[in-house]
């Protein structure tokens, strides 16, 4: 770890590898199990892409690519930690942006399905949940803009 923030100290003044001692830096942090770090990490380098790579719209896209699967590893890495199942966790770091909002949608979804004593560990419900709750959203998200 400590290596991984030298690195990046030295790189900040050479612009060309600055976002490779930030992915160092994250793995690092991962193999510490720091997954909400990680994750603040790997989206800092999708900041500092974004504004280098404003005329390459390819190379910011097979960047960004790359950066999206670490968060979505990263995401079912912190589920699996937190004691989810994997089919589970997968479903859940698949379908949310965040580790935050997988967890709170994940912890409610299970309570909803216990209250309604339904089998929580079932993948169809889940995604039926997570499919109305998206739903929601977006009619929410329309009718805010046309009020």
């Amino acid at each position: 770890m400590n290596d991984a923030e030298k690195a990046i100290k030295l790189e900040e003044v050479n612009e060309n590898f600055f976002e490779y001692s930030l992915y160092r830096k994250a793995k690092a942090l991962a193999g510490l199990n720091r997954f909400e770090i990680v994750e603040s990490v790997l989206k800092s380098i999708t900041k500092v892409l974004s504004a280098k790579c404003k005329n390459d719209v390819q190379a910011y896209n097979s960047f960004v690519i790359v950066i999206e699967k670490e968060l979505m590893i990263n995401r079912l890495k912190k589920l699996v930690s937190a004691n989810y199942t994997l089919p589970l966790a997968r479903l859940y770091a698949l379908k949310f942006g965040s580790i935050k909002a997988a967890i709170a949608a994940i912890g409610d979804n299970i309570r909803l399905l216990d209250d309604a004593n339904a089998d929580s560990l079932d993948l169809k419900l889940h995604l039926q949940l997570i499919n109305a709750q998206f739903q929601k959203s977006k009619h929410l998200l329309f009718y805010c803009i046309f009020l």
